[in-house]
This record gives C-alpha cells, structure tokens and sequence, in this order.
C-alpha cells in the first residue's frame, strides 16, 4: 500500500492545472471501476449484494472515492504536497473519534499515540517546507479544505471495514463504489459549471492509468484489505508512512 499510494503523489503532478481536478477524480475512478468489472466478469465473481447494504456500498462511494477526493485536490491548489501529507496523516485521529462516534468503538490509546508521534515526526521531515508558509487566507483555505477532504476519507475508510464485516465481497463492493464515487464527484463537476474535456498530453494520459490501476485499483485493494485485517486506525498509519516515500 505504502509502496503504490507513495509513488502516486508523483503522478497526481501530471494531473494537475491541465483540466478541472473534478473530471481527472472522475476518469481516475470511472477507469478503476471498469477494469475491475472485467476481472469481475473474467473470474465469475458474482454481484450478490442484499437490499440493505446499497447504501452502505453508495456512502463508501461518495465519501471514500467522492468527496474525499474533491476536497484534496482543490486544497492541493492553495498549499504544497507537504503540507497536505502531514494534514492527511491526521486520517487516524479522525477514524479513532469518528469510529467512537458513529459506529461505537473504543478509542484505543496506544494507537492514538502512535498516530500522533507519526504526526510529529512528518512535521520534522517538512519542517523546512512548512517555515516557508505565511498564514495568509490562501493558506487557511488550503488547510480547511484538506481537512474536509481527510474527514470525509476517514468516515469512507470506516464504512469500507463496516462493509466487510457485513461480508460484502471486497472486489465486488470497490466496482461498484468506485463507479458511484466517479459519478457524484462528475455531478459537482457539471453542477459547478465545469466543462467535461480530455487532456491529450502524454504524461497526463499515463499518471491518470497509473493513478487508476496502482492508486486507486491495487491501492485501494490492499488497503481496503489491510484494514478488514488489523482494523481501521492502525491501517491508516500507512498514511504517516506514504509520505516519507512520496
């Protein structure tokens, strides 16, 4: 996981100030959802899903792949990588309060703990990086608007491992997620007066398949997976540790 979300920081550069963050979220996540739906289809993996978990399958959508997304990139407009990877890497606290809040789980100290030693220790890394930075409105703007965009990932992350243990089929559950979190994220675009255009350019061409198929599709896969396993707040210390790669 730390090795795929690392490297696609990199190729979300590519991505950038060519056409509006919505459309690249969009395709990023329409791609993923189709590939899978034919290894899907290749390995008979059928959609057995119950009435009652679609809204489940939909909120893992819009907030996991949706609005998650969105607000990251429109903050990655207003303040530098490194900043944005010590704001996301508060995913844990987050998942820690949220999972108490809404889904009863108890907040276990020693992860919390961890979560804000990792914190402290990207702050160093970037120390250089983030002396440059002036609160001016810019600045403030960016920092809200990646917050935003990391709360929304952590109540996304907590539905996914609410999802399996309902056991709901991970592959299965990610398609179609994946598809809704591209077509809510589409309709902000079209709602916002954003036109729907393709950047031609090959190096936009090649991080938006590498971003599909090594972030989003291999990412999410494992991560989704690693988290069913050890639980939300300690998968989410790979969001501490992809930066330093990244």
């Amino acid at each position: 996981v730390i090795l795929f979300w690392g490297s696609s920081w990199f190729a979300i550069k590519f991505q950038l100030d060519l056409i509006p963050e919505t459309i690249s979220i969009s395709y990023r996540f329409y791609i993923a959802s189709v590939i899978l739906l034919i290894f899907c289809i290749f390995f008979k993996k059928k959609f057995i899903i119950k009435f009652n978990q679609i809204k489940w399958i939909i909120l893992q959508g819009v907030f996991l792949f949706g609005l998650n997304y969105y607000f990251i990139y429109l903050g990655t407009n207003y303040i530098k990588s490194g900043l944005v990877a010590v704001i996301f890497s508060t995913v844990t606290i987050f998942i820690l309060i949220n999972g108490a809040l809404f889904f009863k789980e108890k907040i276990k100290i020693n992860v919390l703990i961890g979560a804000l030693i990792g914190i402290i220790g990207l702050i160093l890394i970037f120390n250089k990086e983030l002396q440059q930075y002036s609160f001016d409105n810019r600045i403030i703007i960016g920092i809200v608007l990646n917050l935003f965009g990391t709360y929304f990932a952590s109540i996304g992350m907590l539905i996914s491992q609410r999802n399996q243990k309902d056991n709901m089929p991970l592959v299965q559950n990610n398609t179609i997620s994946m598809f809704v979190g591209a077509s809510f994220v589409l309709l902000i675009a079209i709602s916002t007066g954003n036109e729907i255009i393709f950047e031609f350019d090959k190096k936009y061409i090649y991080s938006l398949f590498y971003l599909s198929i090594i972030g989003s599709l291999l990412g999410f896969g494992f991560y989704l997976k690693l988290l069913n396993n050890i639980g939300a707040g300690k998968a989410s210390y790979v969001n501490v540790v992809t930066p330093v790669l990244a």
